[in-house]
This record gives structure tokens, C-alpha cells and sequence, in this order.
């Protein structure tokens, strides 16, 4: 706005304090009307600072009516709306055409489904169907179309087959660079490999740079799927959403409490394998992850955070609270309904953490609630279910470890009454050794090193290999075991004992594996 006479005003459009485009624009001499500056401009993810500056401005000011305001910025695009696969196949479409085109476009996306060069008679089928819809469609864009579905519905992309080079050989050796190549992306990120994996496959690499494409894999944020697709697999947090505490005993959990306490479980998770932590953080730490209602629910004042979902991490005050096995994911998922259970708190312990389950209890042993005749608070019923010899063995390991966290109710909640009676958190382990409650116990968990490094090795390679462990791959876990403690046993030494390991990187031979007899032929 300004006053007849004035020069037309002439502004640049900034982004991230750089100018990306400058305009004259008409002078208004009323406040009416706006006028539209525009710039293309290319932007990446995330946070920007829009600004628009006067290049000529009146050297004073306030003696006069000129004036310039920006009231709207207005982002469209992108401008060009294609899919990566999409430019990524125009490119061989550019000064190719006809069987040259329908081959390179073959060899790339085949290569790539697949996971592995693909093979002159894979080449040539793909190649036919991409030639045959071009014909029928029109254009290449229509070939691509039919070639990709036909590949995309073939096992070979389905499945992850991995195609043994030595298929005779008698003893162990190591699997293809382009198997090994898959094994680590989809250990590592759930994904296929990418560019860089292939090459180094291609050129016969990948196995002398392994530990650092492992290194490599673990800084990308990508390897933040070894949190969702394997620790909390782990940990069993899945199993919380079939719990469903008493609406009567607990109104306050709902279905976002619920959604707060997983994902306080895969923030605290992900700063271990971010920050490369030591993995006895797991079991205790003096830090979480909380939005407000989780604090409330800790008793945890003065965080910053204002509403569900809004998380922070937060220092924890000293006390019984830290570590997975004290955060209301855990606990309410091993709790029942309208109480806690000791039982299944101490059978998750020995199952997840130090990774020795109980046998299965007897088939002709009631229930704790269907023995009527058990009397006084929870721990006194179950200190009578254990006079049963048959229900000892298996009680008398994990009571003790579950009542440890009676002071947390079904939902995570800190208390120190139940049914009217002051809470007993103490107990004693079979092998003698007493804890006063679940810092101390946490302690003693600690003071397993091997049990516990064992434990979650094993679940680590068993997730990385996508089979279960059998007898013969203990040798490789008591390798992993000494190899993570000279790693001062932190996450990333305990993922490399993975990779490194004879069962993620050798195949068997034919003399090790056990022959399947033929039975007789009826006459």
C-alpha cells in the first residue's frame, strides 16, 4: 500500500534465508486487494523458515502511508508427481527402444525383485511380457505396468529364496554374497538391500566389508525396525492388547493409555540401539520415555508434556521404577484383569529375560482361583498352592521373582497395600540368593551376565536367522556370549555376534545334514 507516486515495491521470496525469487509489485492505494508472489523452489522433509523482504523500502518509514504486509504463505507440489520406480524406469525409457528398452527395464526390476542378478532365461520371459503389453497398450508405460505385476506375483519375490552356489559341497561354507546381502537388510531393516549392498554384492565384497556395512546399516534410521519388529516381539507388548483391565478397579485405562504405554516401551528401546547403550540398560535404567497421563500414572510430576502422546524423556527419581520390567507395558500384560499376577510376571522373567521357562503345569492342578479352600491375601493363597510337591518345582522359581513387583498394581500403578495388607516384596531364589523387591531383584538379574547375554543373543540370532535354534548352533552362541562382553556389551556388539556368527553367515554341508531314510517298497 502507498500513496500515488510511490515506486512499485520489490520483494524477494526467502526460504531458509536464502532468496529463491524476486517480483515488482503494482502499488495499491487502498487496503484492498493482495497481490500473489510466486517462487518454485525445491525443499526437502522437515521444518523450513518462509520469509518475504522489501528490497526498497522509503527511507523512512513512519513519515509515510506505504506499507507492505504478507498475511499467507502457500505451499504447492510437489510439481512432479511421479513415484521413484516410476522415474527411476523413465530413465531407461530415454533413447532406448524395442527389445534394447523391454531388456534394460527387465534386468534392472527383476534384478531388483528378486534380490540377485537375474538369469538370461528370467531376462528373456519378463522382457516378452513387457515387449507384448507395450504393443497391446500403446506405450512403455503400459509394458512396465504388465512386467511388474508379473514379477511382483512371482514366489521369487514373495519369498526370500536363498540359492545355494554350492549346493554338493560337503561341508559348511558361506552363503551367496546376494543371500548375505538379503540376510542383513532384512535382520537389520526389514527391508531389501540397497544400492550399496547390491554393489558390493555384485563385486564378491560384501562378506570383507561386513562389519562395517553392519555399522553402517545400524546408524541408519532405518534400524529403528530392530525396535518394532524385534524387541517388542521380545518382549511380548502384543500381548497387551488382549488384556483388559476391570473398567470397575481401573477407569483410567482406556485405549490410548494403552497406546502410551507401548510406545513409552519403543522410545526407551530405540534410544538403546541409537545411542548404542549397554544392554543391561534394558533391565534397569534411570530413564523412560512419558506423556502426561503415563507420569500421572508413575506418580511422576513437572514433566513437559501437555496431553497423551506428547512424550518426553524424563529422568527417573531412585526407586524400585526402571527398566522394561517396571513399565506398565510389561506389568499389565502379565497381570490379570482385576489383579496382579505373580505367577505370570515370574514366568515372563524366566521365559524373555533369563530365557529358562518352566516345564508346563500339570493338567490336574486347578487354578488359583478354582481352589476354594486357599485362604488369607494373594501371597499367603499361593504360599498354600506351593505346599502341592507337584505345583513347588515350577512355583517355587517363579513366585518369588513375581512378587518382587507387587508394589506395581495391574496397570503399572505404585502401591503399598493390597486386600488390606502391607505389600511383601521380598523374597529368595532356589539357589539361596534374597532380594528385598524389584530394584534388588534387578540387581541380581544383572549378576546373571551370561544367562541374561545368552538369553537375548539367542533371541536375536533366532530372529535374524528366521528359524528356530537347534544343537548345534550352541557353539556359535557361546562365541557370541564372549564376543558381546569384549564389546563392553553394548547393543551394536551384540547385533555384530549376530552377523559374525557361523549360523547367519555358513550354510550346511551335504555330510551335515541328516539323511532322510526311504522306507521299503510295498511288493
Amino acid at each position: 500500500m502507498g500513496n500515488p507516486g510511490d515506486a512499485p515495491a520489490v520483494v524477494n521470496l526467502v526460504a531458509d534465508g536464502k532468496p529463491v525469487g524476486t517480483q515488482t509489485l503494482k502499488l495499491k492505494t487502498n487496503s484492498r486487494g493482495a497481490e500473489k508472489v510466486d517462487a518454485k523452489v525445491r525443499l526437502t522433509a522437515g521444518k523450513h523458515a518462509l520469509a518475504v523482504t522489501w528490497t526498497n523500502p522509503p527511507a523512512d518509514l513512519s513519515s509515510g502511508s506505504r506499507r507492505l504486509g504478507t498475511y499467507r504463505y502457500q505451499l504447492l507440489g510437489p510439481t512432479d508427481t511421479r513415484t521413484d520406480l516410476q522415474r527411476k524406469l523413465a530413465t531407461f525409457a530415454e533413447g532406448k527402444k524395442g527389445d534394447e528398452r523391454a531388456r534394460a527395464m527387465a534386468i534392472w526390476f527383476v534384478s531388483r525383485s528378486f534380490r540377485r542378478p537375474a538369469t538370461s532365461l528370467e531376462i528373456q520371459r519378463y522382457a516378452k511380457v513387457f515387449t507384448a503389453a507395450e504393443s497391446a497398450g500403446g506405450s512403455w508405460e503400459a509394458g512396465a505396468q504388465a512386467m511388474i505385476s508379473a514379477v511382483l506375483a512371482s514366489p521369487k519375490f514373495v519369498f526370500r529364496i536363498e540359492q545355494d552356489d554350492q549346493p554338493l559341497a560337503k561341508d559348511a561354507h558361506p552363503i551367496s554374497e546376494f543371500a548375505l546381502a538379503s540376510r542383513l537388510s532384512y535382520f537389520l531393516w526389514g527391508s531389501m538391500p540397497d544400492e550399496e549392498l547390491f554393489a558390493l554384492a555384485n563385486s564378491g565384497k560384501l562378506s570383507a566389508n561386513l562389519e562395517a556395512q553392519t555399522t553402517r546399516l545400524l546408524k541408519d534410521k532405518r534400524s529403528q525396525y530392530l525396535v518394532t519388529g524385534f524387541a517388542l516381539q521380545w518382549l511380548q507388548t502384543r500381548r497387551l492388547s488382549l488384556v483388559t483391565p476391570d473398567a470397575k478397579l481401573f477407569p483410567e485405562f482406556d485405549d490410548a493409555l494403552r497406546a502410551s504405554m507401548v510406545k513409552e516401551t519403543e522410545l526407551f528401546l530405540s534410544e538403546i540401539v541409537r545411542d548404542d547403550r549397554n544392554v543391561f540398560d534394558i533391565i534397569d535404567a534411570d530413564f523412560t520415555y512419558l506423556d502426561r497421563p503415563l507420569a500421572q500414572l508413575y506418580g511422576i510430576r513437572d514433566i513437559d508434556s501437555r496431553r497423551s502422546g506428547d512424550f518426553v524423556r524424563v529422568t527417573l527419581p531412585k526407586g524400585e521404577r526402571g527398566g522394561v520390567l517396571t513399565q506398565a507395558s510389561i506389568l499389565t500384560a502379565t497381570s490379570n484383569p482385576d489383579r496382579t499376577s505373580p505367577v505370570k510376571r515370574g514366568k515372563w522373567i524366566l521365559e524373555q529375560i533369563l530365557g529358562t521357562p518352566p516345564p508346563p503345569a500339570p493338567a490336574d492342578v486347578p487354578s488359583l482361583e478354582g481352589q476354594k479352600q486357599l485362604t488369607g491375601n494373594l501371597r499367603q493363597r499361593l504360599e498354600q498352592h506351593r505346599a502341592n510337591p507337584a505345583c513347588a518345582s515350577c512355583h517355587n522359581r517363579m513366585d518369588a521373582l513375581g512378587f518382587a513387583f507387587e508394589k506395581f498394581d495391574a496397570i503399572g500403578r505404585n502401591r503399598t497395600m493390597d486386600e488390606g495388607v502391607l505389600i511383601d516384596t521380598a523374597g529368595k531364589l532356589p539357589d539361596g540368593r534374597a532380594f528385598g523387591g524389584a530394584a534388588q531383584l534387578k540387581a541380581v538379574l544383572k549378576a546373571d551376565r551370561e544367562k541374561y547375554v545368552r538369553n537375548l543373543s539367542a533371541k536375536l540370532l533366532t530372529y535374524g536367522l528366521g528359524r528356530g535354534l537347534e544343537f548345534y548352533d550352541e557353539p556359535a552362541l557361546d562365541k557370541m556370549v564372549t564376543s558381546v562382553e569384549k564389546g563392553q556389551n553394548r547393543f551394536s556388539a551384540l547385533v555384530m555376534a549376530v552377523v559374525q556368527s557361523d549360523p547367519f553367515r555358513l550354510r550346511r554341508g551335504t555330510s551335515q545334514v541328516e539323511s532322510v531314510q526311504t522306507p521299503p517298497k510295498k511288493k
